[in-house]
């Protein structure tokens, strides 16, 4: 069918779902959308409605050519005359000429050659061929270490598909999108073809993730592991083994890198990012029990709350704190609106107070005695908290330095060997 009377006869906003009206952004995502499920490639292609939907797009979806397609729907199903450059509806009828439309004539002519015009004298007006778009699926090892494959397009000289090889660069990302320049639809009157876009859909790895540049992976260790510290072997991407140093007292989810095992591209290589999981035991001997229960007995922790956690749970409603503390429960709102105290709410707005409340409560009452004001007992709780916070961290640094002078001792000590008595040469004097 010629192109120009197919303008006329087929309506790309209904091929599309779309309504006349509707932006270009819900063109593309239309077209998109219909593309995905129709390519020939998926399990429910349907070639035919794949070329239907392509073609649709190549106009509606051009600027342009959307504009010179609305037009000349609004005029109705007129075709080109033969030697006037514009449209006639045929004997007896009524006749158009392009160079009458102004700038839309303009867009005729360059669209189809107007007959009189540049694209008369000297042939066709050389157009470029349209863009086209299509989804590729690979695997999360192709994206990260590069691949060759192919696609298949439209072509719109066979009215069949073609294969278009793909170069998939290393590093690409799961929503990539790959510009093969000049394999889009053929250009006409010499023009340019268009180009090719390839939206890249990763498959997830059974054991690996991806956070840019960065691969991530999860390692098991043991409890005595995480508790006194090991050597791990872990496997990179490419199976190559590398030795992780679990450092003592590492939690679990805690992260470690290691330099240059990640995604390798054209600018630089990413790290591989190790998270350890501290594996609880479901099935115990009878000796690993009695071991979990002496360790239970003496860790300061009761029900799995640890002192300060129990310290900081809400109990006591406002009468039983104030008769803890020796005060009034007014007094106990005064030192909230002052900002000495700050209970716990219920749900219904009801105060509830913590051991450490009320041993911060005992401590107002000793600053007040000694003749503090309550503005003075603030500011002398809020400096003993810094220094609390201050011994906490200095706790924390003595500790960590503890571990990393345990650990040097570890690695570089020297094993003292006696020398035998015979090696001992006594010189006479003299």
């Amino acid at each position: 069918m010629d192109p120009r009377r197919e303008w006329f006869e087929t309506d790309y906003y209904a091929a599309l779902g779309v309504s006349p009206d509707a932006s270009d952004k819900d063109i593309t995502k239309a077209y998109r959308k219909l593309a995905r499920k129709h390519h020939p490639d998926s399990s429910a292609g349907d070639e035919e409605r794949f070329k239907q939907i392509s073609a649709a797009y190549d106009v509606i979806g051009d600027s342009e050519k959307r504009a010179a397609y609305d037009e000349a729907r609004r005029l109705g199903p007129v075709g080109f005359g033969p030697q006037m450059g514009g449209f006639a509806s045929g004997p007896g009828g009524f006749s158009i000429r392009v160079e009458d439309l102004g700038d839309l004539g303009g867009i005729f002519g360059n669209l189809f050659g107007d007959g009189r015009g540049r694209a008369g004298r000297g042939g066709p007006m050389p157009m470029r061929g349209h863009d086209l778009e299509t989804r590729l699926g690979i695997s999360f090892r192709d994206a990260v270490s590069g691949a060759v494959t192919e696609v298949a397009v439209p072509d719109a000289s066979s009215g069949g598909m073609r294969n278009v090889k793909v170069r998939i660069p290393a590093g690409v990302d799961d929503g990539g999108r790959i510009r093969l320049a000049g394999k889009g639809s053929p250009g006409s009157g010499g023009g340019p073809n268009g180009d090719l876009f390839v939206l890249v859909d990763v498959a997830p790895d059974a054991d690996f993730g991806r956070d840019g540049r960065n691969l991530t992976v999860s390692v098991p260790i043991t409890f005595p592991e995480a508790v006194f510290g090991a050597d791990v072997k872990v496997l990179d991407f490419d199976g190559n083994p590398v030795t992780l140093r679990i450092p003592p007292g590492t939690p679990s989810g805690k992260t470690f890198r290691v330099r240059g095992r990640g995604v390798t591209t054209r600018r630089r290589t990413g790290d591989l990012l190790v998270s350890v999981d501290i594996v609880v035991p479901t099935k115990l001997s009878s000796a690993e029990q009695a071991a979990i229960e002496a360790l239970r007995d003496v860790t300061d922790f009761e029900g799995g709350t640890s002192r300060r956690q129990r310290e900081n749970r809400a109990l006591y409603v406002i009468s039983v704190a104030a008769e803890l503390a020796g005060v009034h429960a007014q007094t106990l709102r005064i030192y909230e609106r002052k900002g000495l105290l700050a209970p716990a709410r219920t749900s219904g707005g009801s105060r509830r107070y913590s051991d450490r409340d009320i041993a911060m409560l005992n401590r107002i009452s000793q600053l007040t005695s000694e003749g503090l004001n309550l503005a003075g007992v603030k500011r002398v709780m809020e400096l003993e908290e810094r220094v609390a916070a201050l011994e906490r961290k200095l706790a924390d640094v003595q500790a960590e330095a503890a571990t990393l002078v345990a650990e040097t001792h570890r690695q570089y000590r020297r094993d003292l060997v006696p020398l035998p008595q015979t090696d001992l040469i006594r010189r006479p004097r003299g």
